[in-house]
């Protein structure tokens, strides 16, 4: 009987970095946390690294940063996508685009439509219409045609979930060889 597994990391406070590692059957998976201020100065350490996990919460569309230019959260993930993906460390990684908070993200649409808060925003407020318009974003971010997979994930998990997060991964992890393959030929196959 396959077990599942959640991870929740609630907030605390690191100093600069924080590393958890998992081994899950043959893999291993290095979870590494960055502090936000100190994320330029620390990812040289990760050049070439295989991964990049990152997540997009789907509620955070009508939430701003407490900044004088009042930032939406979501525009500031978008940002954060194409400095990761402008790097010279990053060139031979695997964006893996996590996007969290489907059900929440359904029932705060009926409330704050996204089009509120987004001028370019022109989908529906449901779901399928609003990861469209993420990935389109998170295409745009990617200047440098980084590999990118998506995954919508709720953490909300029963059963198909859970093995449809696990076949999200497997399937990234496959695709590295041809990947690396395609780039060993230069940037025209890529």
């Amino acid at each position: 009987m396959p077990t599942n597994m959640d991870i929740i990391r609630a907030p605390e406070t690191f100093e600069t970095m924080k590393e958890t590692q998992l081994t899950l059957d043959m893999l291993t998976v290095r979870i590494i946390e960055i502090k936000e201020h100190q994320t330029m100065k620390i990812l040289p350490q990760f050049a070439d690294v295989q991964f990049c996990l990152f997540a997009i919460d789907l509620t955070s569309y009508d939430r701003h940063l407490d900044d004088p230019a009042h930032t939406n959260c979501l525009r500031d993930r978008f940002q954060n996508l194409q400095g990761i993906c402008r790097l010279p460390y990053f060139r031979k990684t695997i964006i893996l685009l996590l996007l969290t908070n489907a059900a929440a993200f359904e029932r705060q649409a009926i409330r704050s439509s996204p089009t509120r808060h987004l001028e370019d925003y022109t989908g529906a407020d449901e779901i399928g219409a609003f990861t469209k318009y993420i990935l389109k974003q998170c295409r745009k971010a990617n200047r440098s045609n980084l590999p990118l997979f998506w995954h919508v994930y709720d953490c909300a998990v029963d059963g198909a979930a859970a093995q449809s997060m696990d076949h999200f991964f497997k399937q990234a992890a496959a695709s590295t060889p041809a990947v690396s393959w395609l780039r060993a030929f230069g940037p025209s196959f890529c």
